[in-house]
């Protein structure tokens, strides 16, 4: 095995983005057509939507965006305006894997450098095709809770045309993505029984039991959790956003949000961790120098014309307000503007290797 960087990440998404060059889009866009189930079956993209902020993503990694209509894909306060435009992690650093173009940069911006599916062999990645491959998500409550507005918003409907018959079908994609819950592949779950196996666990009714002596998939005792995974060896993806080749990183992105009132009501959660995998060519002594990430943003905060962004270097905070006491989109919902923004939490937790006296590379547990 090649010496593996790994890097996690989190990143806080709430009231208080990064700030991205503007581009022009039309100042009332279009509102979100409308999307039958066959057209974008679940898994393909999803929300988490479990407090005051609604938040998009796909799983291809693009992010913050609508992918029913292109538009602004983070609500907040939900059910009211947008607040960014678009989002994605870029990276960048150089690789020393025997191949000329050793400065290479990859992620999403308006392009998508990666595509989905974890990387599974020597530079091959999981089929896209394959159904297991997709984004999962699971909330806590989802036997019991009114799924209704949560229909509405995945697929684009109001309140009123949502049926009995779709909330059933969300239920039971939450039933089914619970059980399936991808362990194995590396999603987060509690591990109640100690077996290091997810096995959840049923009670009569069908509910699955939640007094901590059947393993629950989930994180941070987060209310509700997505897990999906991407790669960026597929070479027309990445060369797309800056002409950059494949490294051979898999990235396994875990999103939570807690279904509260408080100011954690107001945050998103995503978590990355990154592993340096290589692509079909990359010799087993390839290693990646100085490799930074970067959190991408293009913030739009109801009307984008009258928006500022800013940043605090010492909180690791960059952020979007309005530029006026009221913002056009807002008022319709006798709402002042609110404000927006990303913090990183933890930035790249990377494992210390060593060379035993074999001259081969071995982690070193302690990390000194």
């Amino acid at each position: 095995m090649r010496m593996i960087p790994a890097a996690v990440a989190a990143i806080a998404v709430g009231v208080m983005a990064l700030a991205a060059p503007a581009f022009a889009r039309d100042a009332s866009p279009a509102p979100a057509a409308k999307v039958a189930q066959d057209e974008r079956a679940f898994g393909q993209s999803s929300l988490v939507n479990i407090n005051n902020m609604s938040y998009w993503f796909v799983r291809d990694g693009n992010s913050a965006n609508n992918p029913a209509n292109g538009n602004s894909g983070v609500t907040f306060p939900r059910s009211t305006d947008q607040v960014i435009y678009q989002d994605g992690m870029i990276w960048g650093g150089i690789v020393n894997d025997g191949d000329a173009q050793t400065l290479r940069v990859g992620g999403q911006t308006y392009a998508v450098g990666t595509v989905p599916g974890l990387i599974v062999g020597n530079g091959v990645g999981e089929d896209p095709a394959d159904p297991s491959v997709r984004i999962y998500r699971i909330r806590k409550d989802y036997r019991f809770a009114d799924l209704k507005l949560d229909y509405s918003e995945l697929f684009n409907l109001g309140l009123s045309e949502v049926t009995d018959a779709d909330v059933a079908a969300l239920r039971a994609q939450y039933d089914k993505d619970w059980r399936e819950w991808p362990a194995a592949k590396g999603a987060p779950f509690y591990d109640n029984d100690g077996d290091g196996v997810y096995t959840p666990a049923f009670d009569g009714n069908g509910d699955p039991i939640l007094d901590g002596t059947a393993d629950q998939p989930g994180v941070a005792n987060a209310d509700m959790v997505a897990w999906f995974a991407i790669n960026d060896l597929d070479v027309g993806a990445a060369t797309s956003l800056y002409g950059s080749k494949p490294i051979g990183l898999e990235i396994q992105i875990t999103i939570w949000g807690y279904a509260r009132t408080d100011e954690l009501g107001d945050v998103i959660f995503k978590k990355y961790q990154v592993t340096y995998e290589g692509t079909a060519t990359t010799p087993d002594d390839a290693v990646i120098n100085d490799m930074y990430f970067a959190q991408w943003s293009d913030p739009d905060l109801g009307d984008y014309g009258d928006d500022f962004a800013g940043g605090d270097v010492e909180l690791s905070l960059g952020y979007v307000y309005n530029g006026q006491a009221d913002d056009s989109h807002y008022v319709g919902f006798g709402l002042a503007p609110p404000a927006a923004g990303y913090d990183f939490l933890q930035g790249p937790i990377v494992p210390v290797y060593l060379k035993d006296d074999a001259g081969a590379n071995q982690l070193d547990d302690d990390g000194n």
